[in-house]
């Protein structure tokens, strides 16, 4: 869940990309995306675990995706798609 839609604010596409990085963090890393104990304060004022295991071209892009504060990610599914797909060949040199 987005830290505004867990805040009750308004939410939009940005916030499905949020969500949907987060599973993929999850999936890549094979880790939860916050400490196990953490509160829900706690994930509302840190950040997700490290990056490891992604490989580099896609970390831009999924730190973008994962940005607490949604002004600053991808404005929709196709645009985050698109940056994803870019980087996908990039992880492969």
């Amino acid at each position: 869940m987005s830290p505004e839609q867990k805040r009750g604010d308004d939410v939009d596409l940005r916030t499905d990309v949020y969500s949907f990085a987060m599973i993929m963090f999850e999936m890549m890393t094979a880790t939860l995306s916050f400490p196990a104990d953490a509160s829900e304060d706690d994930i509302m004022s840190i950040d997700p675990l490290p990056f490891t295991d992604i490989p580099d071209p896609l970390i831009p892009v999924l730190s973008k995706a994962l940005e607490p504060d949604r002004a600053k990610r991808w404005d929709n599914m196709n645009d985050f798609t698109q940056a994803y797909l870019d980087a996908l060949p990039l992880c492969r040199a």
